[in-house]
């Protein structure tokens, strides 16, 4: 469960692997919480969602490649 802050759809995508809420609604916030206690499958089923989300975007694998991307593209440009 998020606010609707900048950029968070970034990282949650609501009814996927989240709940985003309005950052100053506390009504629709609670409804939202909630919910998720009266269906605990969906709460699950999100869980499992943002678990996925999570090792696809930060696996330190994928992070080491980008990173060294980055930094031969730093270099080649340096090198001009």
């Amino acid at each position: 469960m998020v606010s609707d802050l900048l950029g968070i759809e970034e990282i949650v995508e609501s009814g996927v692997n989240g709940v985003i809420t309005p950052a100053n609604d506390l009504s629709i916030t609670a409804d939202a919480i909630a919910t998720l206690i009266a269906q605990p499958d969906r709460l699950k089923r999100l869980s499992a969602g943002a678990r996925a989300t999570d090792v696809s975007r930060w696996e330190l694998d994928r992070l080491g490649e980008a990173t060294t991307t980055v930094y031969l593209q730093a270099r080649r440009m340096g090198q001009r």
